[in-house]
């Protein structure tokens, strides 16, 4: 993803975690990206949940993709 599209989706993670508060969480995943475990690039309140930047995404995360992103390896979700 380009330096300004992230730089966008970085402040409007912000702008949607500050407008409904400190329970919200706001992940912003850079679906170009071919590492799967490392696709999470800004996490706003991810004290939500207790995810951060550098994890992975959960298993619901990876069949959305899965079904719009076919460069992620997908065969072995059931």
């Amino acid at each position: 993803m380009q330096a300004s599209h992230l730089q966008f989706c970085f402040q409007l993670a912000r702008g949607i975690a500050q407008q409904f508060g400190s329970n919200c969480e706001v992940v912003v995943h850079d679906l170009d990206s071919n590492d799967v475990e490392h696709s999470i690039v800004a996490i706003e309140n991810g004290h939500v949940s207790g995810r951060r930047w550098e994890m992975a995404p959960p298993i619901s995360c990876w069949r959305l993709c899965a079904a719009t992103v076919p460069a992620w390896r997908t065969d072995w979700l059931i």
